[in-house]
């Protein structure tokens, strides 16, 4: 629970005076084999809302994503004055905090310039950050905040802790494509379900997308449903982590089931730039980020999905810039 603040923090009135411009991000993607990928941005109907979208395909499991901002202040010197949020003599920071709920993962990216009294409007500031594979998927919000940096007056009504957050200047949320390495996942409320099932329909492995054909489906209404922490946006559980790896365990046994590991090979390599995203293109994902092999028994495999998301998901990831905002 946060506690009540003792400073000033930004106000409605204050963000509209200092006239915080940012500009529209940037993204770029480049994967395991070096290749550039064009990431395009698209408006979505709901305000702050931009789609992802890459024609030629990428997995968000094998790619990093690489994250362009910046912006700059109309008037910042209103924020250092009684009628703002830091005296004069007083250094603010921009930040970024990042939350990717899919992935449960966050974190924060500090922005490479600081504010001052003598910020001009001709002062941009930026960040770049990149995100290495398998840290996103789902969804990407962005939350660009003000925080204290230095101040070295005490004082009743400023902040004076470094790090201490002064207020949110700007929300986006990027909804991510990735053809296919999303895991779909549909939350239901039924006593009589279990906890967790997958519904598994695969007819044509090389044309059906594996988001519109494989879905994790969580129970609301079992009593195990809240250690798997779905709501909180800063950690993974080990009971969701047990879960999707023996999710993907039975997805790739169901595969095997009704064809080889040739037949995955030939449909990824027949038909991969025509339907990317496609059940085999996932299925053998799996096997990439795994490191899994066909010789492997059912045992083994189940110990490297295992390792995979130990590894990628740890249970606590938590990045928290100032003690008084917990």
């Amino acid at each position: 629970m946060k506690s009540y603040k003792r400073y000033k923090t930004l106000a409605a009135n204050l963000i509209e005076a200092i006239g915080f411009i940012q500009t529209t991000p940037q993204i770029s993607c480049i994967d395991s084999s070096g290749d550039c990928h064009n990431i395009e941005i698209l408006d979505c109907e709901k305000e702050n809302f931009w789609k992802l979208r890459s024609e030629d395909g990428y997995y968000l499991d094998d790619c990093s994503l690489t994250l362009k901002m910046g912006g700059n202040f109309q008037d910042s010197k209103k924020l250092f004055s009684e009628t703002g949020i830091a005296p004069r003599n007083a250094i603010l920071g921009v930040a970024t905090k990042w939350i990717s709920k899919d992935a449960c993962m966050q974190g924060i990216i500090q922005w490479d310039s600081d504010i001052d009294v003598d910020t001009s409007e001709d002062d941009c500031l930026s960040m770049v950050h990149t995100f290495a594979p398998g840290t996103l998927r789902g969804t990407l919000e962005l939350e660009t905040f003000l925080f204290m940096k230095e101040n070295p007056c005490s004082s009743k009504i400023f902040a004076t802790d470094a790090g201490a957050n002064l207020g949110v200047l700007e929300k986006v949320t990027f909804l991510l494509d990735g053809n296919g390495s999303i895991f779909p996942v549909e939350i239901i409320n039924k006593a009589s379900e279990p906890l967790w099932k997958v519904s598994i329909e695969t007819e044509e492995i090389d044309v059906e997308k594996f988001s519109d054909s494989v879905t994790l489906i969580l129970n609301e209404a079992h009593p195990g449903f809240a250690a798997l922490n779905i709501n909180d946006n800063g950690r993974n559980s080990t009971a969701f982590n047990e879960i999707m790896a023996s999710a993907i365990l039975l997805i790739i046994q169901s595969c095997l089931a009704k064809y080889d590991y040739k037949e995955l090979l030939d449909a990824e390599s027949s038909r991969s730039e025509e339907y990317p995203g496609s059940i085999a293109n996932a299925v053998l994902h799996f096997f990439r980020i795994c490191e899994l092999n066909i010789d492997m028994t059912i045992s083994e495999m189940h110990i490297a999905i295992h390792k995979y998301f130990d590894n990628a998901f740890p249970v606590a990831n938590v990045a928290d810039m100032s003690a008084e905002d917990k």
